[in-house]
């Protein structure tokens, strides 16, 4: 899939690319003492982001810093998927007039 991204750019990453969101919640019940674990997940189209520039931005630098810490380099070639996603992440921030990669108050 990583190659078509590459190859087709933008408007592929827009139309087959999702981003998925997972929550997961342990409380414990009152009255057993038992613990209730819960699992919540969203999955969305990428091209959400563009309703949400600075989600984008968030998302792009969150791939790098987790990349960073991971000791793995960003893959450079241009036929790499994950150049192809973090350059559609990064447009929709330039956009609309955001740094792109850079979480406000987060990063300088």
């Amino acid at each position: 899939m990583w190659t078509r991204v590459a190859e087709e750019g933008d408007d592929y990453v827009r139309e087959n690319v999702w981003h998925r969101i997972e929550f997961q919640t342990l409380r414990r019940l009152p009255e057993t003492n038992f613990i209730f674990f819960t699992v919540r997940t969203l999955v969305d189209p990428i091209n959400t982001v563009e309703k949400y520039p600075g989600a984008a931005g968030a998302l792009a630098a969150h791939i790098r810093r987790k990349n960073k810490l991971a000791g793995a380099e960003m893959p450079e070639s241009p036929g790499s998927g994950a150049v192809a996603l973090l350059g559609y992440l990064d447009r929709v921030s330039v956009a609309a007039g955001l740094r792109p990669g850079v979480v406000p108050g987060v990063q300088g």
